[in-house]
């Protein structure tokens, strides 16, 4: 009984330092570069699937591994390889830690994707230097569009917030439809860049680069981002995660534009 509460009490007290651990941007001024706001669950996602994914991980399955190719740098998803490869095998490479002063956790996963924790003033600047398009900020409370360097980028910021906790499948959906329609290179960011972050680059890893769920969630617990165990709510949500459902939702969707 006292180790679930134990735990419980560790799980609130995460999150607690989360939100009131991220309030450090200044006020709203006139001119800043604009936020998208999402509502989870209330967005025009790429929808849910119809049935829950098996929880159970098929590494080696079809889920896993069949499907599409790596991420297009044309701003829209991987749908196969262009060049006639083959579309089943496993691409990208470990993502490579970038220096920086004011963008803490900064990596590259791809071409088309960086992640990192969230931007102190003049990271704004910084990202754009980089050649980075778009950000997709995942902590609960909007903090880039309130930075004192916002109003000096063209950067577009779309505001998603999401907790590490009760993580519902059509919140994933919702993420990766927006993803999609992002002009590349994208940011994704939290607040730390370990939990939430490495939860979006998880799927990345399976939906676009063919990575199984063992692999991506290898990459997310020991690739040196700093994850937290105690969201465990993470890692359940990579588990149930229903890989053809979201392929459909997002590639499908693309080729039928």
């Amino acid at each position: 009984m006292s180790q679930v509460f134990s735990s419980k009490f560790l799980a609130v007290f995460a999150v607690s330092w989360l939100f009131f651990g991220c309030v450090e941007s200044g006020s709203d001024s006139d001119g800043s570069t604009p936020s998208i706001a999402v509502t989870p669950g209330q967005g025009g996602g790429a929808g849910t699937p119809e049935k829950p994914g098996d929880s159970s991980d098929n590494s080696g399955s079809s889920e896993d591994n069949a499907g599409t190719s790596g991420d297009t740098h044309s701003g829209g998803a991987g749908t196969g390889d262009p060049n006639g490869g083959s579309v089943n095998q496993k691409q990208g490479e470990p993502a490579v830690a970038i220096e920086s002063e004011r963008i803490p956790n900064l990596h590259r996963v791809s071409d088309d994707l960086y992640r990192s924790g969230f931007p102190r003033e003049g990271g704004l600047v910084e990202l754009e230097s980089l050649g980075v398009k778009s950000i997709l900020e995942l902590s609960y409370f909007d903090i880039d569009s309130n930075l004192p360097d916002a109003k000096t980028t063209s950067l577009h910021i779309v505001h998603y917030p999401l907790l590490p906790l009760g993580i519902e499948q059509s919140m994933i959906f919702e993420m990766f439809d927006i993803y999609r329609d992002l002009e590349k290179p994208v940011l994704v960011h939290c607040y730390h860049g370990s939990d939430r972050t490495g939860l979006f680059v998880a799927i990345y890893r399976i939906l676009y680069q063919n990575w199984s769920k063992e692999e991506a969630k290898d990459e997310l617990i020991n690739g040196g981002f700093g994850y937290h165990d105690v969201f465990t709510d993470v890692i359940a949500a990579i588990d149930d995660l229903d890989v053809e459902a979201l392929r459909e939702a997002v590639f499908g969707k693309e080729m039928n534009r």
